[in-house]
């Protein structure tokens, strides 16, 4: 494998810059995880008795875990690259593509000076391996020694992605099949600026439907979650106009006395030598039991919370959310899938 031996990949503009934003990424996954964890644990602490509890906690818990599992991997990944960077430049090579399913990404570089293929895996999630694909002409750049871990990326500076080789002998050659396909035509060096706006159109419509089905499951949560709030009695200490109303009682949960307002049935009228003394006026309420507005009574006709109202709000917000990235991601799809087939048929790769 050649390769200009004058500096090193890290010095080239726009490298230091690609591996930030990698670290910054994998800081993103690890502070995500952590957050996720601790909701985690404050649902096993305090609202495990409740439905709120069992559903939301083992749900936290695997997503905090996968998150930091792969906020490390990336961490340490991080530290290969810059090492390889500071050690070797980038040479271009040409490069066969072979999906494994799964599994990963394999890539078959060929030296231009007729050395010996050599096979790599890729080490990305799924959605970075993508990256790949803008390679120009077949070719990617290409940082590390043979035989040894390594950068990949579409061009110099742009979106690194560590690469090893491939050990396993069954693979190896399933990898080197390919290359009889031949690495595609000769490209001319890529720049050096990251395609970060091209990856970010991709993947925003995803994003959308995501946050759709997450606040579709957060109300639909709520609602199942108000099933099981507790219902208490309620002593009225003083009325205000109309139904407003100031009333104790026990907490359900920790059993401390609390106050607060409320809103009240309308007060019999009294009737003469019926009720000589005041009397204790008590009624029923009800204590939601989840989300930020636990603690919050409210009546039979669920007055006095906003919890029904809120929860309302987003199921048609998730809703139309949802509807939102559908459409905009078929679109997209449809879009980017004409766009590939005239480039395709495009004569001598020149694309229009």
């Amino acid at each position: 494998m050649g390769g200009d031996k004058d500096g090193a990949a890290f010095d080239v503009p726009g490298t230091p810059e690609a591996l930030g934003r990698y670290r910054e990424r994998a800081r993103g996954w690890v502070i995500g995880g952590v957050l996720a964890l601790a909701v985690a644990a404050w649902q096993l602490a305090h609202r495990w008795g409740t439905l709120w509890g069992p559903v939301v906690a083992p749900v936290f818990l695997v997503l905090g875990l996968a998150a930091c599992a792969v906020g490390l991997r990336s961490l340490s990944l991080g530290r290969r690259m810059e090492h390889a960077l500071r050690s070797w430049p980038w040479a271009a090579h040409p490069a066969v593509l072979v999906p494994l399913g799964p599994y990963g990404t394999g890539v078959v570089l060929t030296g231009p000076d007729g050395a010996e293929p050599q096979p790599l895996l890729v080490r990305a999630l799924p959605w970075r391996r993508r990256l790949l694909r803008t390679a120009p002409g077949g070719e990617l750049w290409w940082c590390g020694v043979p035989g040894r871990g390594g950068v990949l990326t579409a061009r110099r500076g742009g979106g690194p992605l560590w690469a090893e080789p491939v050990l396993g002998g069954r693979t190896r050659n399933r990898l080197l099949g390919r290359t009889a396909a031949g690495p595609g035509p000769d490209a001319a060096e890529p720049p050096a600026a990251d395609p970060a706006r091209g990856r970010r159109r991709k993947g925003r419509w995803r994003w959308v439907v995501l946050v759709g089905l997450l606040a579709l499951g957060f109300a639909r949560l709520c609602t199942e979650s108000a099933k099981e709030d507790p219902r208490v009695e309620v002593l009225v200490l003083d009325r205000g106009p109309g139904d407003s109303c100031t009333v104790a009682w026990t907490d359900p949960v920790d059993g401390r006395p609390k106050s607060g307002p409320f809103r009240c049935a309308p007060a019999p009228e009294p009737e003469p030598g019926l009720w000589p003394e005041p009397y204790e006026d008590r009624q029923t309420a009800y204590v939601v039991s989840y989300g930020p507005w636990e603690g919050e009574l409210y009546n039979a006709r669920r007055e006095g919370t906003s919890a029904f109202r809120d929860a309302e709000a987003l199921r048609v917000l998730g809703a139309v959310t949802l509807l939102v990235g559908l459409v905009g991601g078929t679109a997209g799809l449809v879009t980017r899938r004409r766009l590939a087939g005239r480039t395709a048929v495009t004569p001598s790769g020149v694309s229009r």
